[in-house]
């Protein structure tokens, strides 16, 4: 009787390994049923990824300062042939804050790392695969920098063997973007306090506190480009810029446009 209960136990113990064994063997198919059991060294295709990924960070900060925080400009700024993104109006704060910036440059990515997917594509060796759904990234401005954190949903497979890409870290550094966003907004808060005019002393001295640049233009009646400069950040051989416009409220009282 001893016996039998032990050839039981035994036989309870193989069943329990084998369900174990039949759910991680499950759990490990692709969506085309085929089961991996090897695991490929996706370094040589992270080290392309990670390459292409920081060129794309380089893109995006430099394209986000031209178009003030913008990735694609809104339609109706298209529609009026302004590039420039508007952060105030006659008293009116509508400037877009830190967070929507960085929401901005992780849609950016989000948007082109198929471009990086198709480069990787071209190096891998005949018979493997590449298998991309998109990539998660995350976004930070720092005080004097960019970071990126780029999650890569994607696979390489060959014949039994698979590997998931790694993630990839990206820093545009220095890059005092979050300052050139201060002075936008005390700019743009200047405007509300007083939206007659553009206070051309202040300028001066927060392009001084900030140690940047400033170029202003007045395009037409009451409405002024500006654009910030950093002489300490290159990007594609040119000092990095950050560019937003606004106009002015017409004065009643005949109030002059500038100090």
């Amino acid at each position: 009787m001893i016996k039998k209960r032990g050839q039981v136990a035994l036989f309870v113990v193989i069943g329990v390994v084998v369900l174990i064994l039949a759910m991680l063997l499950y759990f490990t198919r692709g969506e085309d049923s085929q089961i991996y059991l090897g695991q490929i060294d996706t370094r040589p295709y992270d080290s392309y990824m990670s390459s292409c990924v920081d060129m794309l960070a380089k893109q995006s900060v430099h394209l986000i300062g031209k178009q003030g925080g913008y990735f694609m400009l809104p339609f109706e700024y298209e529609e009026a042939g302004i590039d420039i993104p508007i952060y105030f109006w006659e008293g009116i704060d509508i400037m877009p804050g830190i967070s929507f910036i960085e929401s901005e440059l992780e849609r950016y990515i989000s948007n082109n790392i198929v471009v990086c997917y198709d480069g990787a594509k071209e190096i891998l060796p005949a018979g493997y695969a590449l298998e991309e759904f998109g990539a998660e990234t995350d976004v930070v401005i720092a005080d004097d920098g960019v970071r990126f954190e780029v999650r890569p949903n994607a696979v390489i497979k060959h014949e039994n063997s698979a590997g998931q890409m790694r993630d990839i870290s990206a820093d545009i550094f220095p890059l005092r973007l979050r300052s050139m966003h201060r002075l936008a907004e005390l700019v743009v808060q200047d405007n509300v306090d007083e939206p007659d005019y553009i206070c051309m002393s202040c300028l001066v001295d927060w392009a001084e506190e900030y140690d940047v640049r400033f170029v202003l233009n007045k395009t037409y009646s009451r409405f002024f480009e500006f654009t910030v400069i950093d002489d300490y950040a290159d990007i594609y051989d040119e000092h990095y810029q950050f560019r937003f416009s606004g106009k002015v409220r017409d004065p009643n009282d005949g109030q002059e446009e500038a100090e």
